[in-house]
Formats: C-alpha cells, sequence, structure tokens
C-alpha cells in the first residue's frame, strides 16, 4: 500500500485501519494504527479509533489506548493540534 512508501501519512493509516476493521481483519487493523498510537503525538481520533478495534478484537491494548485518550494534551482541538 500507499503507506509503506509514506509511513508517516496518518489519513491514509487511519482510512485503511479502519476499512480493515470493517471488513473483520481487527488484528491487521491493529498492525496498521500502531505506529501512529506510538507516537508521542497521537491524535485522540486515532487512539479512539485504534481503542474500538482492539476491544472489538478482545485485545489487552484497549486498556492502555483508553487510559492514554484521558490523558490527551490540552492542545488537541477538535482533532487537530492548535498551533500557538
Amino acid at each position: 500500500p500507499q503507506f509503506e512508501r509514506q509511513p508517516g501519512w496518518r489519513k491514509l493509516r487511519v482510512l485503511y485501519a479502519r476499512a480493515l476493521a470493517d471488513s473483520g481483519d481487527k488484528q491487521r487493523a491493529l498492525a496498521v494504527i500502531q505506529p501512529l498510537t506510538d507516537r508521542p503525538d497521537a491524535a485522540p481520533d486515532e487512539l479512539r479509533l485504534a481503542t474500538g478495534i482492539a476491544r472489538s478484537a478482545g485485545d489487552p491494548v484497549a486498556a492502555q489506548l483508553e487510559q492514554r485518550i484521558a490523558r490527551t494534551a490540552p492542545e488537541w482541538v477538535g482533532g487537530q493540534l492548535a498551533m500557538a
């Protein structure tokens, strides 16, 4: 896929992970979104998507992702990092 050539393309990873999850391939969806959720600047919508996928797959990482959502930096507004 295109994101292998451009691994930082966040939107594509989110869309691809969502499509994989919707098709039932939850583990592959988690593998696609994981590089984003591993980042310290993971967006709340990326974390929520990964949490939902992990929860539906019965993956224990869902609890860790939920904790990260609860600690989301206040700079995040509307899914985008607010620029000062």
